[in-house]
Protein backbone atom coordinates (compact mmCIF):
# COMPACT_ATOMS: atom_id res chain seq x y z
CA UNK A 1 0.00 0.00 0.00
CA UNK A 2 2.72 2.45 0.69
CA UNK A 3 4.77 1.75 -2.04
CA UNK A 4 1.86 2.54 -4.13
CA UNK A 5 1.60 5.76 -2.86
CA UNK A 6 5.51 6.38 -3.08
CA UNK A 7 5.46 5.06 -6.60
CA UNK A 8 2.91 7.50 -7.50
CA UNK A 9 3.73 10.54 -5.98
CA UNK A 10 7.04 9.93 -7.61
CA UNK A 11 5.74 9.68 -11.04
CA UNK A 12 3.39 12.76 -9.69
CA UNK A 13 6.91 14.61 -9.03
CA UNK A 14 8.76 13.42 -12.07
CA UNK A 15 6.03 14.63 -14.40
CA UNK A 16 5.62 17.72 -12.24
CA UNK A 17 9.59 18.97 -12.75
CA UNK A 18 8.73 17.47 -16.74
CA UNK A 19 6.40 19.89 -17.17
CA UNK A 20 7.86 22.83 -15.33
CA UNK A 21 10.77 21.85 -17.64
CA UNK A 22 8.45 22.67 -20.99
CA UNK A 23 7.00 25.89 -19.47
CA UNK A 24 10.23 27.19 -18.63
CA UNK A 25 11.76 26.27 -22.52
CA UNK A 26 8.49 27.67 -24.04
CA UNK A 27 8.94 30.48 -21.81
CA UNK A 28 12.61 31.20 -22.90
CA UNK A 29 11.57 30.82 -26.54
CA UNK A 30 9.07 32.99 -26.15
CA UNK A 31 10.92 35.86 -24.30
CA UNK A 32 13.69 35.56 -27.44
CA UNK A 33 10.83 35.85 -29.81
CA UNK A 34 9.91 39.01 -28.14
CA UNK A 35 12.80 40.20 -27.76
CA UNK A 36 13.90 40.17 -31.04
CA UNK A 37 10.52 41.44 -32.15
CA UNK A 38 11.37 44.60 -29.96
CA UNK A 39 14.51 45.34 -31.41
CA UNK A 40 13.28 44.90 -34.80
CA UNK A 41 10.29 47.53 -33.90
CA UNK A 42 12.81 49.89 -32.59
CA UNK A 43 15.31 49.89 -35.82
CA UNK A 44 12.22 49.91 -37.95
CA UNK A 45 11.22 53.02 -36.38
CA UNK A 46 14.38 54.16 -36.03
CA UNK A 47 15.11 54.13 -39.91
CA UNK A 48 11.21 55.85 -40.93
CA UNK A 49 11.63 58.36 -38.40
CA UNK A 50 15.12 59.08 -39.70
CA UNK A 51 13.86 58.95 -43.37
CA UNK A 52 10.90 61.31 -42.63
CA UNK A 53 12.89 63.37 -40.36
CA UNK A 54 15.19 63.86 -43.30
CA UNK A 55 12.29 64.54 -45.91
CA UNK A 56 11.32 66.82 -43.59
CA UNK A 57 13.94 69.28 -43.06
CA UNK A 58 14.37 69.16 -46.09
CA UNK A 59 11.24 70.48 -47.34
CA UNK A 60 10.81 73.86 -48.64
CA UNK A 61 6.98 74.82 -47.09
CA UNK A 62 4.34 73.92 -44.72
CA UNK A 63 2.26 71.61 -46.93
CA UNK A 64 5.46 69.41 -47.76
CA UNK A 65 6.76 69.36 -44.28
CA UNK A 66 2.93 68.46 -43.13
CA UNK A 67 2.77 65.70 -45.88
CA UNK A 68 5.86 64.13 -44.40
CA UNK A 69 4.82 64.36 -40.57
CA UNK A 70 1.69 62.31 -42.39
CA UNK A 71 3.52 59.79 -44.02
CA UNK A 72 5.66 59.09 -40.90
CA UNK A 73 2.61 58.50 -38.31
CA UNK A 74 0.98 56.50 -41.34
CA UNK A 75 4.46 54.28 -42.04
CA UNK A 76 4.69 54.16 -37.95
CA UNK A 77 1.61 52.93 -36.89
CA UNK A 78 1.63 50.15 -39.96
CA UNK A 79 5.12 48.73 -38.32
CA UNK A 80 3.57 49.01 -34.81
CA UNK A 81 0.49 47.21 -36.43
CA UNK A 82 2.66 44.46 -37.67
CA UNK A 83 5.05 44.40 -35.09
CA UNK A 84 1.74 43.69 -33.17
CA UNK A 85 0.21 41.22 -34.81
CA UNK A 86 3.92 39.05 -34.98
CA UNK A 87 3.52 39.10 -31.32
CA UNK A 88 -0.02 38.02 -30.69
CA UNK A 89 0.87 34.94 -32.95
CA UNK A 90 4.22 34.13 -30.60
CA UNK A 91 1.62 34.07 -28.23
CA UNK A 92 -0.74 31.94 -29.49
CA UNK A 93 2.23 29.56 -30.12
CA UNK A 94 3.10 29.78 -26.40
CA UNK A 95 -0.18 29.03 -25.31
CA UNK A 96 -0.45 26.04 -27.93
CA UNK A 97 2.49 24.48 -26.09
CA UNK A 98 1.28 25.33 -22.78
CA UNK A 99 -2.48 23.55 -23.49
CA UNK A 100 -0.13 20.61 -25.01
CA UNK A 101 1.56 20.32 -21.54
CA UNK A 102 -1.48 20.48 -19.45
CA UNK A 103 -2.95 18.21 -21.74
CA UNK A 104 -0.38 15.68 -21.61
CA UNK A 105 -0.32 15.99 -17.87
CA UNK A 106 -4.08 15.19 -17.57
CA UNK A 107 -3.32 11.79 -19.59
CA UNK A 108 -0.19 10.67 -17.43
CA UNK A 109 -2.39 11.42 -14.19
CA UNK A 110 -5.79 9.89 -15.93
CA UNK A 111 -3.29 6.93 -16.60
CA UNK A 112 -2.03 6.75 -13.53
CA UNK A 113 -5.01 6.66 -11.54
CA UNK A 114 -7.11 4.02 -14.31
CA UNK A 115 -3.61 1.71 -13.86
CA UNK A 116 -3.69 2.02 -9.98
CA UNK A 117 -7.20 -0.36 -9.77
CA UNK A 118 -6.43 -2.71 -12.57
CA UNK A 119 -3.32 -3.64 -10.46
CA UNK A 120 -4.67 -3.84 -7.64
CA UNK A 121 -7.50 -6.59 -8.57
CA UNK A 122 -5.22 -8.34 -10.89
CA UNK A 123 -3.22 -8.91 -7.11
CA UNK A 124 -6.42 -9.64 -6.12
CA UNK A 125 -7.14 -12.52 -8.27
Amino acid sequence: MSSDIFETLSQLTETTIDNYRKIGEANVKLGQKLLEEQADLVEALYAVTKERADKTAKSKDYQAASVAQFELAQEASQIVLDSCKSCGEYVAEAGKVYSQILESGVKAANANFAAKPAAKAAKSA
